[in-house]
C-alpha cells in the first residue's frame, strides 16, 4: 500500500465518519447520515458524468434509498461477513522467504570456501561488493514478508474484535519503517504476535553491517609454486687456493680468507660474513631444515693456568729490574721488565700443540695470553701501566668441524636461521694412497633434520692441511711495547703474507662485531666470529663454483597476500532477523487460517469496499472478496477526489 493512497483512505475515513461528508464505498452511522451531497463539495460541471452541484445523483440515490431499506451494518460487521463469504488467495511471501534463506546459506558457503584463505582476485567484482549485493537482496528478501505479515495481521487485529480505527495507521507504519515498528510495540505492549514483525523490522536496520562485518583481513604470506627460493649448503669441503709451492701445499681459498678477514675487522652488525648464500626472490622464504658442515668454537678461560717466573737482572747503569715471563704450559708466554728500558709483551697468540683444555681437538688450538690492563688505553704508554699492574688473563680456542642442522628463514629480506642440532663426533682415517687423515662426521640422523640416512659429511685432507697452516700463520703474533713504541708484529714460521699483525691490533683494540667492551672477552668472541665465517665458507663452495645452478637446498618462496578471517558471531543477528521474519509470516499464515480470512495483505481495495452497506453485500457474494476479486471491480470504478478547505470526498 503506498503512502499516497493510505493517507487518502485514513482521511476519507476520517473525514466521512466525523464531518458526514459522504464518498461512494462509505457510509457514516444512521444517527449522522446526511442526504446528497450540497454546494459545499461539488465536481466541476464541466467534468464528463458529474452533474452539477443540486442535481440529484442517480449512484447516491440508489445508495441511499438501499441504505433506508437495511439495518446499518458497519464496517467491522462487514468484515466477518465478507471472511464467511470469502475465498482463499495463496499469498506471494514464502516465495522472497525462501529466497532470503538461500541467499544466507550462500554467504555462509562463500565465506565458509575462503575463510583463512587468500583474497579472490575475481575480475569484475570484489568478496566485498558481492558480500553487499547479497546482502542487500536478502534484506529485501526478508523485509517482503514482513511487510506483508504486519499488514495481514492489522486485519487479522480487526477481525478478533472491535478495536480503534487509528489502529490501522499503526499496523500500517509499522510495515513501513523502524518509525512505525517502534510505535507498534508502544501501542501493543507487547500483548500481540505483531510485535515480532515489529522487532524483527527493528532488527533489520542492523542486517547489511553485520554481514558486511563478517569480513575481515590481514596480510599475510603463503607459498608461491611458480617462484624458487635456494640455500647453501654443503656436505664436504675441498676448496683450496692457489698452488704455492712443492706438491700438495696451497694458499688459502680466497673467499675463505675474505670471510674470516671480515669477521674480525667488519664493524656491520648484520653480519654478512656469517650468512650464507641464498635465493629469495620476494624476500620472504622458508626451508624445511638443512644440515651442512660447519664449524664450532669452543674456548675456555684458562688464566688459572698461567705459570709465572721472574729473576733480578742489572741493567747498563747497574740497576736492578725484575724480569719475568708469564706463560702457559708448553705454550703462549708473555713477559714484562723494569729497569731503564721497560719493555713488556702486552699481548700474544699462538696455536699449541700442547693444550690445556682441548687435547682431541681436529684443527689447531689457539691460545692467548694478555696483559689486564693493555686493552684500557690506547698508545705506547702501557707499558709503565703494565709494569704497574702485572696482572695477566688466558684464554684457549678450539675450533672444531661439525654437522650443524638448521631451520632457515628469510623475512622481509632479512636472513635468519635457527639451530636444530648439531653432530659432534669426528671420524678419523688415514687414506693409505695418499698418505692423508680424513675427517668425517656420520650423523645418525633422518630427513626431519635435513639427513638422508648413511648421508656423509667430510673435510678433505688438502682442505684440511690449508686451514691448518694459514691459521696457524694468522693467530701467531704479539704486541710489543717499551717506553717508546708500541709494535705488532707476527711470530714463528709464516705460511703465507697473511694480515697477523693487523689481527693482533683487532684483538687489542679493534671494535669486532658483537664483542665491544673491554670487560668482555675479545679474543673468545672474534673466535666465535670465525668458526661463522669458516662456516659459511664450507656452506658457499657450491656456489662459488657453480653459481646460480648449484645444488643448494630448495625451500618455499612466499609472497605477500591479504588473508580474509571470518567472525561468525556477527551471522547472529541476520540468522535471528530471517527466523524472526519466518516466524512473522507463519504466525501470520496460521492466524489468518484460523480466523478464515482472506490474504488481503497491503492490499488498499478491501478497505474502500469494505466500509459499505446495503446492496453492496449481493455484490460481494457474486464476485467474491478476495484481493483479485476487488482489483478486477475497482477497474471498472473510475474516482475523483475533491477537496474544499477541511472538507474531501471520492466521486465517482
Amino acid at each position: 500500500m503506498d503512502c499516497p493512497t493510505i493517507m487518502a483512505i485514513q482521511g476519507l475515513v476520517g473525514i466521512a465518519r466525523a464531518n458526514g461528508t459522504l464518498g461512494i464505498g462509505f457510509v457514516p452511522p444512521r444517527a449522522q447520515r446526511p442526504g446528497p451531497p450540497t454546494g459545499n463539495v461539488a465536481p466541476p460541471a464541466a467534468n464528463i458524468g458529474v452533474p452539477a452541484p443540486g442535481t440529484p445523483r442517480r449512484q447516491d440515490s440508489k445508495m441511499l434509498n438501499a441504505y433506508e431499506e437495511q439495518p446499518h451494518i458497519d464496517g467491522l460487521q462487514w468484515i466477518a461477513i465478507c471472511v464467511q463469504r470469502g475465498q482463499g488467495q495463496a499469498g506471494a511471501a514464502p516465495v522472497p522467504r525462501k529466497w532470503s534463506l538461500a541467499i544466507l546459506i550462500a554467504i555462509i558457503v562463500i565465506l565458509r570456501v575462503y575463510d583463512g584463505k587468500q583474497q579472490p582476485s575475481w575480475r569484475w567484482i570484489s568478496l566485498n561488493t558481492l558480500l553487499s549485493w547479497l546482502s542487500t537482496v536478502g534484506k529485501g528478501c526478508i523485509a517482503f514478508p514482513l511487510i506483508a505479515g504486519l499488514s495481514q495481521l492489522k486485519w487479522v487485529w480487526f477481525a478478533q474484535r472491535k478495536r480503534p480505527l487509528s489502529d490501522l495507521r499503526v499496523f500500517d507504519s509499522a510495515s513501513r519503517g523502524i518509525y512505525g515498528s517502534a510505535e507498534l510495540l508502544w501501542t501493543l505492549r507487547m500483548r500481540h504476535f505483531a510485535v515480532l514483525g515489529a522487532i524483527a523490522v527493528l532488527l533489520a536496520v542492523g542486517f547489511e553491517p553485520f554481514v558486511q562485518n563478517l569480513v575481515h583481513y590481514s596480510p599475510d604470506l603463503i607459498v608461491d609454486a611458480s617462484q624458487i627460493s635456494r640455500l647453501a649448503n654443503t656436505t664436504d669441503y675441498s676448496s683450496l687456493g692457489p698452488l704455492k709451492s712443492g706438491v700438495g701445499n696451497y694458499y688459502i681459498e680466497l673467499t675463505f680468507k675474505g670471510n674470516i678477514y671480515n669477521s674480525i675487522f667488519s664493524t656491520d652488525l648484520g653480519r654478512p660474513w656469517a650468512i650464507p648464500q641464498y635465493m629469495c626472490p620476494t624476500g620472504n622464504c622458508t626451508w624445511d631444515p638443512v644440515a651442512s658442515l660447519a664449524v664450532r668454537a669452543l674456548c675456555s678461560n684458562v688464566t688459572s693456568s698461567i705459570e709465572k717466573t721472574c729473576e733480578r737482572l742489572d741493567d747498563s747503569s747497574g740497576i736492578t729490574y725484575d724480569n719475568c715471563t708469564v706463560s702457559l704450559p708448553n705454550g703462549v708466554s708473555a713477559y714484562y721488565a723494569g729497569g731503564y728500558s721497560t719493555e713488556e709483551i702486552a699481548l700474544q697468540v699462538r696455536p699449541s700443540s700442547q693444550p690445556v683444555v682441548y687435547t682431541n681437538a681436529t684443527l689447531p688450538v689457539i691460545q692467548r695470553i694478555e696483559a689486564v690492563v693493555a686493552s684500557g688505553e690506547e698508545g705506547w704508554n702501557i707499558a709503565p701501566d703494565i709494569h704497574s699492574n702485572t696482572g695477566y688473563v688466558a684464554t684457549e680456542c678450539s675450533l672444531e668441524p661439525i654437522v650443524r642442522s638448521v631451520k632457515a628463514s628469510v623475512n622481509s629480506s632479512v636472513y635468519r636461521e635457527t639451530v636444530l642440532t648439531e653432530w659432534t663426533k669426528v671420524e678419523v682415517w688415514h687414506d693409505e694412497l695418499k698418505s692423508s687423515d680424513r675427517y668425517s662426521l656420520l650423523p645418525n640422523w633422518n630427513e626431519s633434520l635435513g639427513v638422508h640416512p648413511g648421508q656423509n659429511f667430510t673435510l678433505f685432507p688438502k682442505s684440511h692441511a690449508t686451514i691448518r697452516l694459514f691459521m696457524e700463520s694468522l693467530f701467531s703474533g704479539d704486541a710489543y711495547t717499551s717506553t717508546t713504541r708500541l709494535v705488532f708484529r707476527s711470530i714463528g714460521t709464516q705460511y703465507g703474507s697473511y694480515a697477523t699483525a693487523d689481527v693482533m691490533e683487532a684483538f687489542m683494540y679493534g671494535n669486532v662485531t658483537g664483542c665491544a667492551g673491554t670487560e668482555n672477552d675479545r679474543f673468545g668472541c672474534a673466535m666465535r666470529n670465525v668458526a661463522d665465517a669458516m662456516s659459511k665458507s664450507f656452506r658457499d663452495q657450491a656456489y662459488i663454483n657453480n653459481g646460480p645452478e648449484a645444488d643448494m637446498a630448495v625451500g618455499y618462496t612466499q609472497v605477500n597476500v591479504t588473508i580474509i578471517h571470518v567472525r561468525w558471531q556477527w551471522l547472529t543477528l541476520p540468522l535471528l532477523v530471517w527466523l524472526l521474519s519466518a516466524v512473522t509470516w507463519l504466525g501470520t499464515e496460521w492466524k489468518t487460517r484460523r480466523v478464515k480470512l482472506q490474504k488481503w495483505s497491503d492490499n488498499p481495495l478491501p478497505l474502500l469496499f469494505l466500509y459499505r452497506g446495503g446492496e453492496y453485500s449481493q455484490t460481494d457474494a457474486a464476485q467474491g472478496v478476495s484481493g483479485q476479486a476487488y482489483e478486477r471491480r475497482a477497474k471498472s470504478i473510475h474516482m475523483r477526489l475533491y477537496t474544499k478547505e477541511d472538507r474531501a470526498a471520492f466521486f465517482e
